[in-house]
């Protein structure tokens, strides 16, 4: 990913953080995108391995950075360590690199693919609205009746917006979405050079980015973002989750869709929606570092 996000400020994450995701969500949302992996099972460390150094082999001679010559990105020539070196995000200001610094995974090609972001708002707005006012109705007509009636006979409403958006985003291309990692600035360097690592290894996702300083002081979290191509395909967005955790960074994080950021759905939204659609505790159960 690097098409869609780049117009992306930290405030449009930083609500999510510590938000809660369930089990009986997330397998619904996987039987709505992904049925052909309703059977599937967490692949082994050992298939993961096998099949990024399979990737990379293939690729070897594809190398390729979209962000080449950009002093905000890591560049073919350099090492993790030297990039970190050059930019360390706890210290790297962001009135001199702006709010990002990113990685590219250079065996996942040329990222740029018909991204119609546009006419995917318009199409998710329409649905939202529509919910919305649903919703309003509902309970203007069910006024005086339980909260738990209400939220039962909304429900099925807001899972048809859900659905909505979701297939609103895969038809305009808009599928990309992303693992968040939120963390103080004493960490930061550490998390952010062994992402780095994993993705210009190809080992992760398709890019990477962490915020820079922007004067938010050392208490503040700072936001690291995984990407991965397709929401959609489960199997890729488990693998990326497995390998975060065998390199030690998960405790319990969150995946959010590039559609859903688009659409500013974030914490304590007005339509109830919840932000994530993944979390770690999900797909990686005891197995977790965390």
């Amino acid at each position: 990913m690097a098409v869609e996000d780049e117009d992306e400020h930290i405030s449009d994450e930083s609500s999510f953080y510590g938000d809660e995701d369930d089990k009986e969500r997330f397998e619904i949302l996987t039987e709505t995108i992904a049925a052909s992996h309703r059977n599937q099972e967490a692949l082994s460390l050992t298939e993961i391995a096998r099949r990024n150094l399979a990737t990379t082999r293939e690729r070897s001679d594809k190398r390729f950075n979209p962000h080449d010559g950009e002093r905000n990105s890591w560049q073919l020539h350099e090492t993790a360590e030297a990039f970190l070196q050059r930019a360390p995000p706890r210290t790297a200001s962001g009135e001199e690199y702006g709010p990002w610094l990113w990685v590219f995974n250079p065996f996942a090609g040329n990222p740029k693919k018909s991204v119609r972001i546009a006419s995917f708002k318009e199409e998710a707005g329409s649905a939202l609205d529509e919910f919305l006012k649903a919703k309003e109705s509902l309970e203007k007509s069910m006024a005086g009746r339980s909260a738990s009636a209400i939220t039962k006979k909304i429900s099925p409403r807001r899972k048809e917006a859900e659905q909505a958006i979701l297939q609103a985003a895969t038809k305009h291309g808009v599928t990309s979405g992303k693992w968040m990692l939120f963390l103080l600035p004493e960490d930061i360097d550490e998390y952010w050079k062994a992402v780095v690592e994993g993705t210009i290894t190809g080992d992760l996702g398709t890019s990477a980015k962490v915020a820079t300083d922007e004067g938010q002081g050392d208490r503040m979290p700072r936001l690291i973002c995984i990407y991965t191509k397709n929401f959609a395909d489960v199997e890729d967005v488990r693998r990326v989750v497995l390998e975060l955790n065998r390199r030690g960074l998960v405790k319990n994080i969150y995946y959010k869709s590039d559609a859903y950021t688009h659409m500013d759905i974030s914490s304590s939204n007005v339509w109830g929606f919840r932000a994530s659609m993944y979390s770690s505790r999900d797909m990686l159960g005891s197995s977790s570092r965390g």
